[in-house]
């Protein structure tokens, strides 16, 4: 099963119902993928209080952590997602994972090709500098119920997807950690 609403929108295919997804929310202002500093909004004064803040590394640290993310939800592993999620987020998971395991339900995710991951917004808000990405993917994902029938997805078809994430950090950390704190669908 996959988070539709967090993880994504499958362009093909049925959805699982929404009713067991997590609650996902974002305050994202959305602009082009393909940008520079000066064409993210809030990057300018996001930098002028951050400016050893480096795109390209948190770009590719990020683009990691969505792979991560993806796999370990879909692997129902709590303990690879607790250090890259806010205690809000980490709790949506576990109550969506609880539930498929309660089912036994078996997930398989794949990536078909790169991730595409662009900056679309750069705030601070409260004691937090918040970043919000787009992720464009093509995945494959599987469920299958505890008698191993197939009951979403199709194993031979890959569908396009794209996240909107955000990621937050405490001002003043000295810790290199940023969290994922808000998930939604984005537009194809």
């Amino acid at each position: 099963m996959r988070l539709y609403r967090s993880l994504g929108r499958r362009t093909n295919g049925p959805t699982r119902p929404q009713k067991e997804m997590p609650n996902s929310r974002t305050s994202v202002i959305e602009t082009s993928s393909e940008n520079t500093s000066k064409d993210i909004p809030g990057m300018d004064g996001f930098l002028q209080k951050y400016p050893t803040f480096d795109i390209e590394h948190f770009l590719s640290g990020a683009t990691n952590a969505y792979k991560i993310i993806v796999k370990a939800f879909s692997e129902g592993d709590l303990n690879a997602l607790k250090p890259l999620l806010s205690k809000e987020v980490y709790n949506e998971f576990e109550i969506v994972i609880g539930k498929r395991d309660k089912r036994k339900d078996v997930c398989f995710s794949k990536f078909v090709g790169d991730v595409n991951a662009s900056i679309i917004g750069a705030l601070i808000e409260n004691n937090f500098y918040k970043i919000t990405l787009e992720y464009k993917s093509r995945q494959i994902n599987t469920t299958h119920d505890k008698t191993g029938v197939l009951i979403d997805g199709n194993p031979d078809t890959a569908f396009d997807s794209v996240d909107i994430w955000s990621f937050c950090k405490e001002i003043g950390s000295t810790s290199e950690n940023w969290y994922l704190v808000e998930t939604k669908e984005g537009d194809l």
